[in-house]
């Protein structure tokens, strides 16, 4: 391939270079960046909000939710993490239970019955058994279970819930997110979420109306441009990198930053 020489030519050898910290998360990523920060915000005038990145593999989005959970980590807000994983699709509230279980797991027993206390205690199930295997519904009771969890949770301290991989949750969990997502106004939970493009399937109709909620804040997270290209690598990688050798990089990544970040730690290295 022609662009391998020029990377080759342009690359400097006098020196190692290390990439930055911000691993070009903050590059042509303006809009995204707002949308988490103003979710963020949000929480400590006591209101919930859902925010939705989509983009296609490799387009930044875990990038991104790692900056607004280590964000939220900063300013001391509780924090819950989970991601979907195609080989777990099956499992009913997996995903959910993925969320929750390690800070209920945490919890000493008194905190861990107030936590389930009131109508919460119709998820006390999914903590005993685990996720059920198959595509059934989740019972109802369940979902406003696992909501009432997450209400209590937030009773004291607002919560910050990051799911990444949400195309690849199973469907229980999603119609979990949705019933949550309309409930957002009453309990001071931001609701941070990736999405990519996962073959549909079912929970897919699901997902779409999650996406399309009025109370979804969904931002698009594009490829980066040529000079967005540029600008990451001058910043981390190559901090003299020619406009041929950057011109290179973006035409042989397609401006994704998955792929530069591996294509320049190779070249780095």
């Amino acid at each position: 391939m022609k662009a391998g020489v020029d990377l080759e030519a342009h690359a400097p050898s006098d020196r190692r270079y290390e990439p930055a910290a911000s691993d070009g998360v903050l590059f042509e990523r303006e809009p995204a960046l707002a949308l988490l920060q103003s979710a963020l915000d949000g929480l400590e005038a006591g209101r919930g909000s859902a925010v939705a990145l989509v983009g296609g593999h490799g387009s930044g989005k875990s990038a991104l939710l790692a900056w607004a959970a280590r964000t939220a980590a900063d300013r001391g807000l509780q924090l819950l993490t989970a991601a979907g994983r195609e080989h777990e699709r099956e499992l009913q509230l997996g995903v959910a239970l993925q969320l929750f279980e390690t800070r209920i797991a945490a919890a000493s027993a008194p905190e861990r019955e107030l936590l389930m206390a009131g109508p919460a205690a119709a998820a006390l199930p999914l903590f005993h058994a685990g996720p059920s295997a198959g595509q059934g519904e989740a019972a109802g009771a369940l979902v406003h279970g696992l909501y009432r969890l997450a209400a209590n949770l937030a009773a004291d301290e607002p919560l910050v819930l990051v799911i990444d991989d949400l195309d690849m949750a199973d469907a229980a969990t999603l119609r979990f997110i949705l019933y949550l997502v309309g409930r957002l106004e009453a309990v001071p939970v931001a609701l941070l979420l990736a999405c990519g493009s996962a073959v549909p399937g079912h929970g897919r109709d699901i997902l779409d109306e999650l996406l399309a909620h009025p109370a979804t804040r969904r931002c698009a997270v594009e490829p980066l441009s040529s000079e967005g290209t540029a600008g990451w690598l001058r910043a981390s990688f190559f901090p003299d990198a020619a406009d041929r050798f950057c011109t290179a990089v973006h035409d042989a990544s397609g401006g994704s930053p998955w792929l530069i970040g591996e294509l320049c730690r190779e070249l780095a290295s």
